[in-house]
């Protein structure tokens, strides 16, 4: 059995709401002076006491109560919502910053990608960032000459290397910081979504990368908001949710877990020629869900890496002044992608007894090919990120066929939403080619 390489044990931090300093007046330092020696004490009992009812916090805690451990050669994924924990964590393993409370502990090297071009220097050419980020981790000039021609390689960046690293893009960047942290030894490597911003092929090269870390003991952390990448390269998961962890084990289960609280449905629902419902009479139905591939595709069939369209409509037996549509495409029991209405379509207004048109547009379905399904159902906002169900859920399957593609996420394609208002059943009107917002 061996000793973990990442211990957490009690963590949490807070910030003041507002921006303000964590110290204010004389009298505030002095009592903190005094308070120091048991100062770890009355944190770690701090962050572990719920708020009282109805009291205003004036800290804004983005971890309490952290706590778990790491062996070495895991590969660990760690997810949840914006604003869940999950980069401040990152930063305090890393040192960036200091916990308020509890300790992380780290024994080895580490090696980071948090962000796009952390870690280097603008005014550095790409050389001279590997050679900085070398002595970083404590590696001699010579060890680090050993492994330049193959971060280099790796990097595809051999004629920009002596640029100063100012002029990258953000792609240029994320190549040269994995193929660094990958390449110079580090005993735990750090990645905080950034491989979102390479294309498709160097993310799969860098996932290779991290499939063979392991078997040098190497242990891994990767922070993502695409669970299917979580799910190919973690053994295990962490689900942070406000600052606390709500889950922790095998990364199947906690997706599991996250999914269901961030779609509102357990993971089956893809599955199914029912209802999922809140109420037992929804207020808005969805029917008619057609899916259509490429011209001269077999029935209930997409192409592989070719456009797809998805229509279906929509009505309501009461007034919806503010609903949004929620769409998800399915891979076995994984939810790919998810899209909402809202960046395009703007809160839709639903009146009774009319019938509203929706497509969406795809501009590639870049599956491998197998079974897949299409679901869909409708949200009412009630407040800021609070949605009540107002509608089932409605889910269609097909099958994505042709060679395989080169791709595996489909939410590298967001779809383009279109509405139209259909025909009124009570005055018969002609449709209308307008988006209600």
């Amino acid at each position: 059995m061996h000793d973990p390489v990442i211990r957490v044990d009690g963590l949490a931090k807070r910030y003041p709401l507002g921006g303000g300093a964590p110290y204010g007046l004389l009298s505030e330092k002095v009592g903190t002076a005094l308070k120091r020696p048991f100062q770890r004490l009355l944190q770690r009992a701090e962050a572990a006491r719920p708020a009282a009812a109805g009291a205003e916090d004036p800290w804004l805690w983005a971890l309490r109560d952290v706590s778990f451990e790491v062996a070495p050669g895991e590969v660990l994924g760690i997810v949840g919502r914006n604003g869940a924990g999950k980069s401040t964590l990152l930063k305090i393993l890393v040192r960036i910053t200091t916990p308020t409370a509890g300790r992380a502990e780290i024994a080895g090297r580490v090696a980071s990608l948090l962000e796009v071009g952390t870690g280097f220097h603008p005014e550095f050419t790409g050389r001279e960032n590997v050679y900085l980020n070398g002595a970083v981790l404590g590696l001699s000039r010579r060890a680090i000459h050993k492994q330049f021609d193959d971060i280099v390689a790796f990097a595809e960046l051999a004629r920009f290397i002596d640029t100063p690293v100012k002029f990258y893009s953000s792609g240029m960047l994320v190549r040269l910081g994995f193929a660094v942290s990958a390449h110079l030894l580090a005993d735990i490597v750090i990645i905080d979504e950034v491989l979102a911003v390479g294309d498709l092929a160097f993310r799969e090269k860098c996932e290779d990368v991290i499939h063979r870390l392991p078997a040098a003991g190497r242990t891994v952390l990767v922070v993502s908001h695409n669970n299917e990448t979580v799910r190919r390269l973690a053994d295990r998961c962490i689900y942070l949710d406000s600052g606390t962890i709500k889950a922790i084990g095998p990364t199947g289960e906690v997706l599991e877990a996250y999914e269901k609280d961030v779609f509102g449905i357990a993971s089956r629902v893809r599955q199914l020629a029912g209802p999922q419902v809140d109420a037992p009479e929804p207020v808005v139905t969805v029917t008619g869900v057609r899916i259509k591939g490429a011209e001269g595709g077999a029935a209930g069939t997409v192409r592989a890496d070719a456009p797809m369209s998805v229509s279906f409509d929509i009505a309501a037996t009461e007034e919806v002044p503010d609903a949004e549509i929620f769409a998800s495409i399915f891979r076995g029991p994984a939810i790919v992608t998810g899209a909402a209405s809202g960046p395009s379509l703007g809160l839709v207004r639903l009146t009774p007894n009319q019938v509203y048109s929706v497509t969406l547009r795809y501009p590639k379905m870049p599956l491998t090919k197998g079974p897949t399904s299409f679901a869909v159902m409708v949200r009412q906002r009630k407040g800021r990120n609070l949605y009540a169900n107002v509608s089932q859920w409605v889910s269609v399957d097909f099958a994505v066929d042709g060679a395989d593609p080169i791709g595996t996420e489909v939410c590298t394609y967001a779809p383009d939403w279109t509405l139209e208002k259909g025909v009124n059943s009570n005055d018969g009107s002609s449709p209308a080619n307008s988006s209600e917002e």
